[in-house]
């Protein structure tokens, strides 16, 4: 995945196009990025699904409303950190 992340299982994404836009969308995660092309959309949302749970992640849980909460533990299911290869 990069970014310093890992994935501990396969995403399912779902792509449309639709009126020559695309739309990629992680529906477990309730999330989706749209872009000019499959693959940047694709990009797009991989870049946003590690944006959103490293955001998710440093909220107290407590702050979260149902949706985030619900988002960062379905990520949380999926994403695992990369060690750092200089330590």
């Amino acid at each position: 995945m990069g970014n310093g992340y890992a994935l501990r299982k396969p995403i399912t994404i779902a792509l449309k196009e639709s009126q020559g836009e695309y739309v990629a969308r992680f529906t477990e995660a309730e999330l989706s990025r749209s872009g000019e092309t499959a693959r940047e959309a694709i990009d797009w949302l991989k870049s946003s699904i590690v944006t959103l749970y490293e955001m998710l992640s440093k909220k107290d849980p407590k702050e979260l409303g149902p949706l985030p909460k619900r988002q960062l533990k379905v990520l949380g299911e999926y994403l695992v950190a990369e060690p750092d290869p200089k330590a």
